[in-house]
């Protein structure tokens, strides 16, 4: 007998660097099929087009939410940003469109997407049940104001990815340690830079999302 859980939760999805929504749902599709039950995915793009070839000889834009350094050394504390706006512009843009369009229970984030999200929170307070963390890591240079204290009192799940040959690996466990270890939860997949595929990922989500659902049907 299935139980009884309540709404499904509403969740909005936040692409990486040279992606899009478009390309993220794409990606994302059999994650969100295995866990419809669950969970009602939104997907949007960042108001920042890069300008940089779109992947696969596609001809649609890609986009990012902050502006990067070269050689993509955005995660390293030591060097220097571009502060040129774009991500202020990008906070700017997403709180304006989760009030058109929210409220939102929680976000997937996924990459730079994950790395944004957690650049906002360490600055303010955002509301949020839970966010899910894929292939994340601390972007020092997105802001002047990023920091690494103790973020708490929010669900969190990380999925660090053993053969992730674009975020490595510790760099994903130290934006882990950032969040109160009895409300985060970390797994470690066998997959590279992605969203974990399903096989790997789904009793893990379904045991976290139904937990969370549990809390809300209490709630509400």
């Amino acid at each position: 007998m299935s139980q009884n859980l309540g709404r499904k939760l509403k969740v909005l999805c936040l692409h990486g660097h040279h992606q899009n929504a478009a390309r993220f749902r794409e990606k994302t599709g059999g994650f969100r099929k295995a866990l419809q039950s669950h969970a009602e995915f939104t997907f949007v793009d960042s108001p920042i087009q890069e300008g940089l070839e779109p992947p696969d000889g596609s001809s649609e834009e890609t986009q990012t939410w902050f502006t990067t350094s070269p050689g993509k050394t955005y995660w390293r504390a030591e060097i220097t940003g571009i502060y040129d706006g774009s991500f202020e512009k990008s906070v700017s843009f997403l709180d304006s469109y989760i009030k058109e369009n929210g409220p939102f229970d929680g976000l997937l984030t996924f990459s730079q997407g994950a790395a944004f999200a957690h650049a906002i929170l360490s600055q303010k307070k955002w509301d949020f049940k839970f966010i899910v963390y894929c292939c994340g890591f601390i972007a020092y240079n997105a802001s002047t104001s990023i920091n690494k204290d103790t973020i708490t009192g929010l669900r969190t799940f990380h999925c660090i990815n053993k053969d992730d040959k674009v975020i490595p690996n510790d760099l994903s466990e130290e934006l882990a340690t950032v969040f109160d270890s009895p409300k985060s939860v970390v797994k470690h997949y066998e997959c590279g830079h992605c969203i974990p595929p399903i096989k790997l990922c789904k009793a893990d989500f379904v045991e976290f999302f139904t937990e969370i659902r549990k809390e809300i049907q209490q709630r509400e």
